[in-house]
């Protein structure tokens, strides 16, 4: 059940569009292009669950992929990986190296996927968020963001002791200093966040920033660019011991609830290396195996959805959500 509720979560938040920064209400987003879109070669940057940057390439035509590990956690730096596609019927990609995930990859936009790391000597199956064309200057930075995050203590992925998600809102200002708000809206102050805690976003270059805790002498790193619907969405990857520790933020720009936009199907990946689709319609939704639960939108907060199974999610851009299980269980996806 947990990932039937997860999923349901995940793909509620993508009704929670907007035209971005944080406005109460949007007008209709334009459709993301889909993802069943043939005959290109894309580079991502990307993030991976577990706290590592890499670029992504793939080409739709010859159905084949490719990566390099440019920052790592794990000691993976320079690390490349190859592989084969195999085209699905929905649209998305099926990596050689990563036969039971999916790669649903839009062309100047986002892509999900999986890749095969080697954490700790262990091989293990790395859910990654990519994004063409990151932005590079602070100005297109600046706003209050929702997210969800997935956070370890130690140097372990996926769902093991010490990792656990959260959910809250990030203000980034024009100097590039952001604000974390845990658990709470930071519209309304910072006096109801649990823990809040500062930091500053330094561009390292392709895209790139660096983003230093107050107090910590550790980087992680963040990525961001703007979707269509012109919503900023943002990824932190973590890498700071005694501090956020090892993971994933994903972020977007606050935005409300837009029923016309939300409806339809989406695919997602998961920290457990399984791919799986949701129908929404409305504040129903229905995973691929018959299940159906209901969406509370903005709540707690405008841009937030509650699930009636369980748990937070929110928009990561145009067709992209992310969702963080009170049981340390985070999904990635997109819409169709």
């Amino acid at each position: 059940m947990k990932q039937f509720r997860a999923l349901l979560a995940l793909t509620a938040s993508l009704l929670l569009v907007s035209c971005g920064g944080g406005s109460s209400s949007s007008p209709p987003s334009p459709s993301a292009p889909s993802s069943s879109a043939s005959g290109f070669t894309q580079q991502y940057t990307a993030s991976a669950t577990a706290g590592e940057v890499l670029t992504y390439t793939i080409d739709t035509n010859a159905l084949t992929y490719s990566y390099k590990i440019v920052y790592s956690a794990y000691g993976l730096t320079n690390t490349t990986g190859t592989g084969t596609l195999k085209q699905n019927a929905d649209g998305s990609y099926t990596p050689s190296e990563a036969p039971n995930s999916k790669v649903y990859a839009l062309q100047n936009g986002l892509l999900i996927g999986a890749v095969n790391l080697s954490l700790g000597g262990i091989p293990r199956i790395v859910p990654i968020l990519g994004i063409s064309n990151p932005i590079s200057t602070a100005s297109s930075l600046a706003g209050t963001y929702n997210y969800i995050s997935l956070q370890c203590a130690h140097q372990s992925f996926g769902v093991y002791t010490g990792c656990h998600t959260s959910f809250g809102t990030v203000q980034v200002d024009n100097a590039s200093s952001y604000t974390i708000c845990d658990q709470a809206n930071i519209t309304n102050g910072t006096s109801g966040c649990n823990a809040p805690s500062t930091g500053t976003f330094n561009l390292l270059g392709n895209g790139v920033w660096s983003a230093t805790r107050t107090g910590s002498i550790n980087t992680n790193h963040f990525l961001a660019y703007t979707a269509p619907d012109g919503q900023t969405v943002g990824i932190l990857d973590l890498n700071d011991p005694g501090g956020y520790g090892y993971g994933m933020v994903v972020m977007s720009s606050q935005a409300g609830y837009n029923q016309s936009v939300a409806d339809g199907t989406y695919l997602s990946q998961a920290t457990n290396g399984i791919a799986a689709s949701l129908d929404i319609s409305g504040t129903t939704i229905k995973d691929s195996l018959g299940n159906s639960f209901t969406a509370t939108f903005n709540a707690p907060w405008i841009g937030m959805a509650s699930i009636s199974g369980g748990g937070y999610a929110l928009l990561a851009g145009a067709g992209a959500y992310a969702y963080g299980d009170p049981s340390n269980f985070l999904e990635l996806g997109m819409k169709e």
